[in-house]
């Protein structure tokens, strides 16, 4: 719903690792080519992520994610919920980083993308 990748745009995502749900996001901020910004909701429980794209000094981006979440699942399928986000977003965040890798390797500017987790 609304124009994409606008504030207050919505998508639907169905995962299916790690678990199987519908996840709702609510765009927040987007501000190309610094940041975006979005809220999920799901099993009622929220979270607010932000990724932000920073000049990398050896070339490419750096790309650093944060999120913060509240709701009433406290474990999931007998760990921690925050164990199982933060382990989610390093996987996803972590394979992000390798295909855009990938991608410029074929490209010929050679740029490349470094994925980035903020610490706990």
């Amino acid at each position: 719903k609304g124009e994409p990748w606008q504030a207050g745009s919505r998508m639907k995502i169905e995962m299916q690792r790690p678990l199987n749900t519908t996840v709702d996001h609510v765009i927040i901020s987007c501000a190309p080519p610094k940041h975006v910004a979005w809220i999920d909701h799901t099993m009622g429980n929220t979270m607010e992520q932000w990724v932000l794209f920073e000049p990398h000094p050896e070339g490419g981006t750096r790309v650093f994610t944060w999120a913060e979440f509240t709701g009433m699942t406290d474990m999931l399928d007998g760990r921690p919920m925050k164990g199982l986000i933060g382990a989610f977003l390093r996987n996803w965040y972590g394979k992000f980083g390798e295909a855009c890798d990938v991608l410029s390797e074929q490209a010929a500017d050679g740029m490349s993308c470094y994925a980035e987790m903020a610490r706990e």
